[in-house]
């Protein structure tokens, strides 16, 4: 490999560092039997996130909501 493939590559990853773009959200869900949860994600990537909550909480026989209800 050469010395310029290896200086652009850390500078491509250093680049892309640089221009990542985290949001703090905030996510409701209910267990069954009516149990409330509260996930606060702080991500990149706000479909996969969201996706990821709704997997864990369908896998646990749950759902997620609007954010409306909770945070108050």
């Amino acid at each position: 490999m050469t010395w310029n493939t290896i200086n652009r590559a850390i500078t491509i990853s250093l680049d892309y560092k640089d221009n990542l773009n985290f949001k703090q959200i905030i996510y409701e869900g209910y267990k069954l039997g009516g149990l409330a949860i509260i996930v606060d994600c702080f991500t990149d990537n706000l479909h996969c996130t969201v996706s990821k909550i709704r997997y864990v909480l369908v896998k646990k026989r749950g759902k997620l909501s609007m954010v409306v209800y909770l945070t108050y």
